[in-house]
């Protein structure tokens, strides 16, 4: 097929009557047109280590590793594990919004992260990064099932695009193939539930005969592989076709198989529901570059060389006995028996032993010194690459180690930042697709997972217009990984009073002290619970007995001046006063002097009472006077 004839077919086209048959057509001239980047995929992942027998093909006879270890996948395997460490989640923030905008903001992050944690974001990603090292582009697709948000890693040997649409990056046409059960495609698109509207194309009855006479695959990639498996799969096709501009109208999405179409409906997203991940720019077109494909060369020279050594080492590995002609004066046999003797003829020269060296030691550094090429070029240190410090660093303080560990991100930047990216264009698609089910009357609700419960989170509650609104990514720690680093930069910032010491133990993130930790924050959690329910909830709370009221107070009042600077609506904030109020008059009253209890008449000044006189008598026998026996009623 050459290119006039392709340009002319347009699946998307609102006069197109079949476009099943317009997208059949289209795939042969993908498939057709990038054979050769389909094979240069296919030989990368080999050169890694996948069994091509996923793709029913025999393996590239040109490639062995029989001789060799695989450094290449040691550090694929290692620098993807790096990446996926750098553990991101994206945020939502406001430029300018009010207080009603930002307190939305903060719910809808809440909303990505509750949906990352169902999803299984973080395992699934550290599959793309992989793929991205491998193939050169990894792939996630955001979808949603009865109603529950999925995420699912595509092949990139599944997703087609025009090289030349896609000549700066942003094709307007996409096209996933699925390789599925025939009985499943039947579950979906010819159930009796699956009645005609909603989307779905032609009859009920249409749709089961097609899929029941659609033929297996017949191309050269999976035809024998699926065949001798004696399995029951078929090819299905969903195209996407983007809007040519907001609220157009002429975006496309379809679903079918080689001879019926079963899905199709207008695609008003400006975006298709993936998110790709590239370890570099492309300079040009789509596709990212391959790590393992740059560096097989590399891999490929160490396989020669070992090839090399051991044909060596089986070739002169034993030892060797040098002896003149006729010194045994027979044919003696070595054997590998301890002690054997071997006699030889007076006067001759006794035998020798010749161990040469199998090669040149200089062709054992040079293979050596590959896998720390490989390494290099990747931007992995030895530290990440064998898991041990530099000599240099090996008794190094925790600052030593966290400017090494800064120095190798600095060469792994530019992949830092796409993976963050990648991050960000998932959330976006999770916006979507939540959006796009809560308009079918499907309000999406996550689990986001807090210290010791569970929040859950529905879409109508935190949803927000996109222009209000922009997603950034950010760590979930800034903190050096290394042990001794990190506790170093947390008494860093505790000596300069950057942290309190709740604070500083929270950064610790020690298990041990979790439960300490939340027994000391207790006071503070409760207190600016009250608060948030004040101005969310409109709950009014009077100061707990049982926390101290000066230091409500001064939570509130701090609370209170926030409020301020956020325009909280003076309704909101009135509930807050009121509080401040509360523990203002409770203090007042904790401080106020005790009234004395009513009882008897002070005596006046000079005066004692009978208990006080007696009190103040000195006992007799300690140099008092005795006693006037008048006084006392005895007559003399």
């Amino acid at each position: 097929m050459d290119y006039a004839s392709e340009q002319a077919i347009q699946w998307y086209g609102d006069e197109q009557k079949s476009p099943h048959a317009a997208i059949a057509e289209r795939m042969k001239f993908l498939l057709d047109r990038q054979s050769t980047r389909r094979e240069s995929i296919r030989r990368c992942q080999q050169i890694y280590g996948v069994d091509l027998g996923a793709y029913g093909l025999a393996p590239d006879a040109s490639i062995d590793r029989r001789f060799s270890i695989n450094h290449l996948k040691n550090s694929v395997d290692t620098l993807a594990a790096k990446i996926s460490r750098a553990k991101v989640l994206p945020f939502a923030v406001t430029s300018g919004g009010d207080y009603m905008q930002r307190k939305r903001a903060e719910k809808l992050s809440r909303f990505i992260d509750g949906a990352f944690h169902d999803t299984d974001f973080w395992t699934k990603s550290l599959h793309v990064d992989l793929a991205t090292l491998v193939d050169g582009t990894g792939c996630m697709k955001v979808t949603s099932t009865n109603g529950q948000l999925q995420l699912e890693v595509v092949p990139m040997l599944d997703i087609f695009v025009d090289d030349a649409e896609a000549r700066y990056g942003q094709p307007r046409n996409l096209i996933q193939r699925h390789l599925m059960d025939r009985s499943v495609v039947r579950a979906l698109y010819a159930h009796k539930s699956a009645t005609e509207g909603n989307g779905f194309y032609g009859s009920l009855a249409t749709r089961r005969a097609c899929i029941d006479a659609v033929s297996i695959p017949t191309d050269a990639e999976m035809a024998e592989f699926i065949i001798n498996s004696g399995s029951d799969l078929i090819y299905v096709y969903e195209a996407w076709h983007l809007p040519s501009a907001p609220g157009e109208g002429d975006g496309k999405h379809v679903i079918c198989i080689d001879n019926c179409t079963l899905v199709e409906e207008p695609w008003a997203r400006m975006r298709f529901p993936f998110a790709f991940e590239r370890r570099n720019v492309p300079l040009v077109g789509f596709w990212g570059s391959s790590a393992v494909f740059e560096f097989a060369p590399a891999q490929e020279e160490h396989n020669k060389l070992s090839h090399k050594l051991q044909l060596a080492h089986n070739l002169m590995g034993g030892s060797h006995i040098i002896m003149q002609a006729g010194t045994l004066g027979k044919t003696v046999a070595l054997d590998n028996g301890i002690g054997t003797i071997i006699e030889y003829l007076p006067g001759g020269s006794p035998p020798m032993t010749f161990n040469p060296d199998p090669v040149n030691p200089q062709t054992y550094a040079y293979r050596n010194s590959i896998p720390n090429e490989i390494n290099m070029g990747l931007g992995l240190s030895n530290m990440s690459a064998h898991s041990e410090l530099p000599a240099g660093l090996r008794a190094a303080s925790g600052k030593a180690l966290q400017v090494f560990e800064d120095f190798e991100s600095e060469r792994l930047h530019v992949f830092h930042k796409l993976h963050e990216q990648f991050a960000v264009d998932v959330a976006r698609l999770i916006v979507d697709e939540a959006e796009a089910l809560l308009a079918a009357d499907v309000d999406v609700s996550v689990a986001r997972p807090t210290k010791s419960t569970l929040e859950e989170v529905s879409w109508s509650e935190v949803r927000m217009d996109e222009r209000e609104y922009r997603l950034r990514v950010y760590p979930v720690s800034n903190l050096s990984k290394q042990p001794s680093a990190k506790f170093e930069q947390i008494l860093s910032m505790a000596q300069y009073n950057l942290v309190d010491l709740p604070s500083l133990r929270r950064l610790l993130d020690m298990p041990d002290i979790d439960a300490e930790e939340d027994l000391r924050n207790a006071p503070l959690d409760a207190v600016d619970q009250m608060l948030y329910n004040m101005v969310e909830k409109r709950q009014a709370s009077e100061p707990s007995d049982y926390i101290d009221p000066a230091f409500q107070m001064e939570r509130a009042k701090l609370f209170y001046a926030k409020c301020l600077v956020d325009n909280v609506p003076e309704r909101k904030r009135a509930l807050v006063a009121d509080f401040i109020t509360s523990c203002a008059a409770k203090i007042a009253a904790m401080q106020a002097p005790e009234q004395a209890a009513p009882g008897p008449q002070a005596p006046l000044p000079g005066e004692q009472t009978g208990e006080m006189a007696q009190e103040a008598a000195p006992m007799a026998g300690e140099g008092a006077a005795p006693p006037n026996p008048a006084s006392m009623g005895v007559l003399q």
